[in-house]
């Protein structure tokens, strides 16, 4: 009844606070603020400290609760639970007797535990557990005695910013001697890779399958990777002589085993050239897709290798198969892929009572039934399914028993909520994967103490342990030695300063803001004209341009030289002889051969450090299409690539090896230079693209060779004559990758009787001999291709004037332009201004000049005073349309005459109306009422003589008013702009028309005062007082002539009398 009172009690607490020693000395234990965990198996002398996060504690919650377990004399663990109300105790057992020492260990853990698919995959409450297991099987070895373990642990959730940042905190500030985790492969490698810089070691676990831990030297990883199960399914396929072969694979977003399986199977068939995949696709989960897949795979091979990250994905790819019919026939065969350890079965849903269950791959493991199982089986029955060896039922149902035992138990105490929900209470399929990472953990510390002896690791890291493990002294006669070794030393040091560029020299260009760095690039011209990466999609215009660095090429400024620097996604180890062959690149020195500065191996990732060509890369003149077009530039680029190989292939490098048009730079004289030459060391580490290999010749590519040889240099130079020749980019401007993984098969198959090659089509006339050349150097045999001496001589003889300098002809070409282009510009000039001419024409017919004129110089218009209007109308007889379209265009015509020889502007023609003023835009003081008579006597001259075609014996007369006052005027609109007056003085001129007679010139009182009294010279007779529309009673004159004329405009006897009641305007 205690005992059940005591985990009652614990079970209630463990969210507080807890600790533990398993020390019979041991009085205080630190404890940490984070989620920490200390502790070890049920064993004497192992502490363990256990800290849960404070999320579930109240805020007026004070117990404390401390749980000690210790030896007494009677060799019995004693265990004794405190709080501040009770104490309660209980004696069991215990297997090992202490010795009295000690070594104390701290080790982090990672895990992940954010979603419930991380849970069912790793989760902390589902996974932790097996940690204990594996101390309890450890203890019972005896390999863990005396030891100590401080278990700390973060959740990184599978998230590479969480993990680098935990594995910083676990290193740096928690000073832990060894990480368990992550269970993810990119939290893992991101783990790895600090593990490595610090130099401490790891031990992952989980879904960690790539075999890109391999070159981490401080990473443990005891799965089994995908380059082994690649491995496997290689041999399957050799086994049966399978040469062509599709593959398809569904990847999840959490181990991602399927594509590191793709990537390393990828890899390993490129070095075999009996084997080749000719058709590859990443489906998604949907039918559809999987059917689509079957069908292509169905025009090209018969062997499918796939891949499922889910059982489910697996079982619809089978249903897949069947409704198409590919299991009814016996030529097509489905290899599947995992690191399931199940072969032909799956684990199904099941409760922890009942253990594991499994059932054959084609059931529904979620236990539920779609009736399709029989179909799913036929396919199975055509599948071979490469795993790892099977673990028997009963040993998983036996290791998850004591999982089931472990839940909820000290020291993890994960229960409840910390669980995830009430279906994700069974062990973690990956639980087994951290019991034995653990295990082997626990195995190489118990190896260790036997070799070196119980000893704190900070000893090793503060250079103790080497005064510690000193054998004696060493006393002799060392001055010869030492001068030997001084002076290799001096040559070594002196090699490594000439050969090795520190990351601290490389300045980067985005930061070269200030005027002293700005000024100490006055005279850099690479600086100004940068104009091209070496990628073929990156251009340089400005030093403010986001594209200075991209993945694979950055630039620098490094001794106050613009230089470029390629980057290598590995890290070598530089030996004597590198760099002695580091220093006879940096001395190989030819007009066509780029200069290389060094490397720099100090950076985050390793650079070589190349000159920069201001022109970029010859990839980028063909793609602008800029220049190549001329065949003298054509053949003096392909000279000066042939003569940078003649002097590479007589150099100690022998031959470059992946010579292509993107590392054939063009510096700011247009010459060729060859980069990237050399670094064979490096580059037979580095991972290449596959649509770099789209130079490289057959039998290297059929052979893996990355160093080279001369043949298949000419041949890469052929491929770039045909890039110069198509003014395309290689092969024809090939873009999509499964067309290249086309063409990369194509080139490595040897029994072919017409090898494959780009096609030649040249843009212009070419002579036919380059064609031949080009097809002589890709031939497919290489002792039968010309050397790359030979080519140049024939490419000399193939152009007039061979020696000519290329920049020379481009000058000259740039003279011959110049001089024709100021031709065409003089034309060019006379054309516009004949066309300015006459848009200036049209512009004043709609706009008055000094309106046009100052809108153009983009000034606003001021509101301006009319002072004189003059409304006329034309009185029309019943006529056709057409008629009266042709009388009033004959008739405004000859008004248009006229109002040129008065200070007047012609507003608007509205019908038979003809609005006139004086006075805007041109201001005239008074004179505006004498334009506007002037301007009437010579429109009623103007009608008496007028004649309509059509009606000879018909005469046409005019009413015309004028009013004086102020108005506004301005230009209205955008589209069809207008000069529009606006005002009382507008209304008026117009009653004054609709109220006049036939010949005579209405005038208001005011036009009567400015004629009379401050012009003078004019007769008017008064009309009396006459009512206006809209105006009331008006006293208005009728404008007869000048003072002395013999003749007055009087309007008698001339036909059509005034209308009755005219529409205002």
């Amino acid at each position: 009844m205690k005992i059940i009172s005591l985990f009652s009690l614990f079970e209630l607490i463990v969210f507080v606070y807890c600790q533990f020693n398993l020390l019979n000395d041991s009085t205080t234990i630190t404890v940490f603020p984070e989620l920490t965990t200390t502790i070890s198996p049920t064993l004497p002398e192992v502490t363990t400290n256990f800290v849960l996060t404070d999320l579930f504690i109240p805020t007026n919650t004070t117990t404390t609760t401390t749980t000690t377990l210790f030896n007494d004399d009677t060799n019995k663990t004693v265990i004794t639970t405190t709080t501040s109300k009770s104490i309660t105790t209980f004696t069991s057992p215990t297997s090992t007797p202490s010795n009295g020492l000690n070594l104390q260990l701290k080790v982090g853990l990672l895990f992940a535990n954010g979603s419930k698919d991380l849970r069912a995959q790793f989760g902390f409450g589902q996974s932790a557990p097996a940690i204990t297991l594996a101390m309890q099987r450890a203890a019972s070895e005896q390999l863990i005695n005396n030891i100590n373990f401080n278990f700390t642990w973060f959740m990184c959730d599978c998230d590479e910013a969480l993990a680098a940042g935990y594995t910083n905190k676990l290193f740096l500030n928690l000073s832990v001697d060894v990480i368990i985790g992550p269970p993810c492969v990119t939290a893992a490698l991101m783990t790895g890779y600090i593990s490595s810089f610090y130099n401490f070691p790891i031990f992952v676990w989980g879904a960690s399958v790539t075999s890109k831990f391999n070159p981490i030297p401080t990473v443990t990883n005891i799965n089994t990777n995908t380059v082994m199960l690649s491995m496997g399914v290689q041999a399957v396929l050799s086994q049966f002589q399978w040469q062509e072969i599709s593959l398809v694979y569904i990847p999840d977003n959490i181990g991602r085993v399927c594509s590191y399986f793709k990537q390393d199977f990828e890899s390993l068939l490129n070095n075999n050239p009996n084997i080749t995949i000719v058709y590859t696709k990443q489906m998604d989960s949907t039918s559809t897709s999987m059917k689509d897949s079957l069908r292509k795979v169905q025009t090209c091979s018969r062997i499918i290798v796939s891949c499922f990250d889910s059982a489910v994905d697996r079982r619809n790819f089978l249903l897949a198969m069947n409704d198409l019919g590919l299991v009814e026939s016996s030529e097509y065969v489905l290899i599947v892929a995992q690191l399931k350890n199940q072969g032909m079965l799956q684990e199904i849903n099941s409760s922890g009572a009942n253990g594991v269950q499994y059932d054959g791959i084609w059931k529904q493991s979620d236990r539920s039934n779609d009736g399709r199982d029989a179909d799913a089986l036929k396919a199975a029955r055509r599948s071979i399914v490469i795993d790892l060896e099977n673990q028997s039922v009963d040993q998983i149902n036996t290791f998850n028993k004591k999982m089931y035992a472990q839940f909820g138990q000290p020291p993890f105490n994960c229960n409840g909520s910390c669980m995830g929900g009430a279906d994700e209470q069974n062990p973690s399929p990956y639980a087994r994967s951290l019991h034995d990472t653990t295990y082997a953990y626990l195995r190489a510390l118990n190896l260790t103490m036997l070799k070196y002896g119980y000893m704190s690791s900070d000893l090793a890291r503060n250079g103790t342990q080497i005064n510690n493990m000193s054998k004696g002294e060493f006393d002799a006669t060392v001055s010869g030695i030492s001068y030997a070794i001084r002076e290799k030393l001096k040559e070594k040091e002196r090699l490594t300063r000439e050969c090795l560029i520190p990351f601290g020299e490389l300045r980067n260009l985005k930061e070269l803001k200030s005027t002293e760095d700005m000024r100490s690039l006055e005279a850099n011209k690479s600086l100004k004209s940068l104009q091209s990466s070496q990628s073929g999609s990156t251009k340089l215009t400005s030093m403010d341009d986001k594209k200075l660095e991209t993945e694979n090429y950055a630039h620098f400024l490094y001794n106050r030289e613009v230089v470029f620097a390629i980057k290598y996604q590995v890290r070598v180890r530089i030996f004597n002889e590198d760099f002695v062959n580091l220093k006879k690149i940096r001395q190989l020195d030819h007009d066509n051969l780029n200069k290389f500065c060094g490397l720099c191996v100090d950076a985050p990732i390793l650079y070589a450090i190349w000159k920069h060509c201001q022109r970029g890369s010859l990839k980028d003149l063909i793609a602008k299409e800029r220049y190549v077009g001329d065949s003298f530039v054509m053949f003096t680029l392909m000279r000066d690539i042939a003569s940078g190989l003649i002097a590479l292939h007589g150099s100690f490098a022998g031959a470059h090896g992946m010579l292509s048009s993107e590392n054939c730079l063009i510096n700011d004289r247009w010459q060729v230079k060859i980069s990237d030459f050399g670094l064979n060391m490096i580059r037979e580490s580095q991972p290449i693209s596959k649509r770099k290999l789209l130079w490289t010749a057959p039998e290297l590519l059929r052979e893996n060779n990355r160093k080279g040889t001369k043949e298949g240099d000419v041949y890469s130079f052929a491929i770039i004559c045909c890039e110069l020749v198509n003014r395309e980019t290689v092969w024809n401007g090939v873009e999509r990758e499964d067309d290249v993984d086309e063409i990369l098969y194509r080139l490595r198959r040897s029994n072919v009787a017409i090898p494959h090659r780009p096609q030649l089509h040249p843009r212009e006339e070419i002579n036919q001999n380059l064609l031949h050349l080009v097809r002589d150097c890709w031939g497919e045999i290489p002792t039968e291709r010309p050397k790359i001496d030979m080519v140049r001589t024939m490419l000399k003889q193939m152009v007039r004037d061979g020696n000519q300098n290329l920049m020379d002809y481009v000058f000259g070409m740039m003279e011959q332009y110049a001089s024709s282009l100021e031709q065409e510009v003089e034309e060019r000039t006379r054309e516009l201004v004949e066309e300015k001419r006459k848009s200036d024409i049209l512009l004043y017919r709609m706009l008055p000049k000094q309106v046009a004129e100052k809108l153009k110089l983009g000034n606003l218009l001021n509101l301006s005073n009319i002072r004189l209007l003059l409304y006329s109308s034309p009185m029309l007889f019943h006529l056709q349309l057409w008629l009266v379209v042709n009388l009033l265009n004959g008739l405004y015509t000859a008004f248009d005459g006229i109002i040129d020889s008065h200070d007047a502007y012609k507003v608007e023609t509205i019908g038979d109306g003809y609005l006139v003023c004086s006075g805007i835009p041109r201001r005239n003081g008074n004179d505006h009422a004498k334009a506007i008579a002037e301007l009437s006597f010579s429109f009623l001259r103007t009608v008496s003589t007028f004649r309509i075609d059509h009606l000879p014996n018909e005469r046409v007369n005019l009413r015309i008013g004028i009013h004086t006052g102020p108005a506004v005027a301005g230009v209205v609109g955008l589209t069809m702009p207008r000069y529009c007056l606006f005002g009382d003085t507008v209304n008026t001129a117009s009653r004054m028309e609709s109220n006049g007679r036939p010949g005579r010139i209405h005038i208001s009182t005011t036009t009567n005062h400015y004629l009379t009294n401050i012009i003078g010279g004019y007769v008017t007779e008064p009309r009396g007082e006459v009512i206006i529309k809209g105006k009331g009673v008006m006293e208005t004159f009728w404008l007869l002539g000048h003072s002395g004329d013999s003749h007055y405009f009087s309007g008698t006897g001339v036909a059509n009398a005034d209308r009755d009641t005219p529409e205002p305007v």
